[in-house]
C-alpha cells in the first residue's frame, strides 16, 4: 500500500505539469535549427518541429541508399580476392546509393524547414491545432481581398 501512495505521489505532479504544459501555446520553431539538425541526422529535425511521420520517407529513401553503398561494398569484397580483377560489379550500386542518400539529404532538409515554416505561419494565423484562442487577422469584409488586421497591431 505505501508503494501506491509513493507512485501516486510521483506521478501527480507529473501529470500535473504535463496538463500545464499542453494547455500553454506552442512556441516557434527555428527554422536554421530545423535545417541543421535534418542536414545532421535524419528524422531529427521533423521531430523537432513535431512532425516526425513526416520525416519517415526521405530517412527510409536515406536509409536505402546506405544499404545500396553497403550491398556494392561487399560485392567488391566478394570479388576483389585472389587474382581476379574487381570490374565494377560493385561500383553500380554504391553510386546509386550515394546518389539516393543525396536525393533523401535535400528532401529531408528541404521538408523540415518547410515544416517548421509551416507551423510558425499556422501560430501567427491562429490556425494551430493547440492555438488557444483563435486569431481575428483573417476576417474578411465584403469587397476585400486582404486579410483585415486587428486593431493594435497585434496578431
Amino acid at each position: 500500500m505505501e508503494h501506491l501512495a509513493l507512485i501516486a505521489l510521483l506521478l501527480v505532479p507529473a501529470a500535473v505539469a504535463a496538463q500545464q504544459k499542453s494547455e500553454q501555446p506552442e512556441a516557434k520553431k527555428s527554422v536554421p535549427a530545423a535545417f541543421a539538425l535534418e542536414l545532421a541526422v535524419p528524422m531529427a529535425g521533423h521531430i523537432y518541429v513535431g512532425k516526425p511521420v513526416r520525416g519517415l520517407s526521405p530517412t527510409s529513401l536515406f536509409a536505402g541508399g546506405a544499404g545500396l553503398i553497403v550491398w556494392g561494398l561487399r560485392l567488391t569484397n566478394e570479388l576483389g580476392g585472389g587474382d581476379q580483377p574487381t570490374g565494377a560489379v560493385g561500383l553500380l550500386p554504391m553510386i546509386g546509393g550515394v546518389a539516393l542518400m543525396g536525393i533523401a539529404k535535400v528532401w529531408g532538409v528541404t521538408s523540415a524547414t518547410h515544416a517548421a515554416v509551416q507551423h510558425n505561419r499556422s501560430l501567427r494565423i491562429g490556425t494551430h491545432r493547440k492555438s488557444a484562442v483563435p486569431c481575428r487577422c483573417l476576417l474578411r469584409t465584403p469587397g476585400r481581398r486582404r486579410p483585415v488586421r486587428p486593431a493594435g497591431g497585434g496578431f
